[in-house]
Parts: C-alpha cells; sequence; structure tokens
C-alpha cells in the first residue's frame, strides 16, 4: 500500500517506532527466556554428576562383596586417580574420608569452579552407601527420581 505525503507517494515500510517496539518485545522475550534456559542447561549437566555418583556406588558394592569394607579412594576401584573429572568436565569427583569404612562411603561431586555449573542451585552433590544425601538448602529435584 502506497502513502502519498503532499508531494508524493513514498515506499511501503515500517516506521522507526514500529521497529522500536518490536526490538522492546524482543528483548523483554530474551529476558524473561535466558535464565530458563540457563538452568535447563546447568539441570543435564548434572546428570553428568548423578550418573557417575551412581557408578561409584555400585563398584562400591562391588568391592566392600570381596573386601568386607569400602575403597577408600578411587584408584582402588580402578579409576585413574582420586580426583577426576566427571565425563563432561563439569564437576570434580571424590571419595571423602569416612570414620569406618567397614561400614559406610561418601561421594562427592563439587561443581568446577569458573563454570557455569558453579552457579547450579544443588552445588555439591553427596552420595553414601544409603543414597543420596540431601543437603536441606538444596531443591527437592536435584537427584533423578
Amino acid at each position: 500500500m502506497r502513502r502519498c505525503h503532499g508531494r508524493g507517494c513514498g515506499e511501503d515500510g515500517f516506521t522507526l517506532i514500529e521497529l522500536l517496539a518490536v526490538l522492546a518485545i524482543v528483548g523483554l522475550l530474551v529476558t524473561i527466556a535466558l535464565p530458563s534456559y540457563g538452568d535447563l542447561v546447568r539441570k543435564g549437566r548434572r546428570t553428568d554428576a548423578t550418573t557417575q555418583l551412581f557408578r561409584i556406588q555400585l563398584e562400591q558394592e562391588r568391592y566392600r562383596a570381596t573386601h568386607r569394607y569400602y575403597a577408600e579412594g578411587l584408584t582402588t576401584l580402578g579409576w585413574p586417580a582420586d580426583e577426576v573429572d566427571s565425563p563432561g568436565g563439569h564437576y570434580r569427583l571424590a571419595l571423602v574420608a569416612v570414620e569406618d569404612p567397614a561400614i559406610a562411603f561418601r561421594a562427592r561431586a563439587v561443581p568446577r569452579s569458573g563454570t557455569d555449573q558453579a552457579r547450579d542451585v544443588c552445588g555439591t552433590l553427596t552420595l553414601g552407601q544409603d543414597g543420596p544425601e540431601l543437603d536441606a538448602a538444596q531443591p527437592a529435584d536435584c537427584w533423578p527420581r
């Protein structure tokens, strides 16, 4: 549709006001959606840690079945070091010293500092012989069900 202004007719198009309104709406949508997207990404990366902690738990139970006590380091279970990165590189995994390794173990996954995962609301994930050790400050959905 042609618009005519006094001397002649102009081309169809958007006015500056219309463009600014669209940019404002897009900016508002991005502001709302981006934090939610970041939370979903961190939740997906958390699976990297929980999977490895459950793997450690299985290896610990297998080890205890033949040795009558839990291993005190990951190298005893066949891992390359006593403190290792998770496969995705977002967590640092290790066994934590316990009072009596004959009856207990504690594995911990700490988010790596300097990564976006360090801002995860769940923080450090800990798994013991009885399952996940829930921190009162952690949301209920930190561990898969």
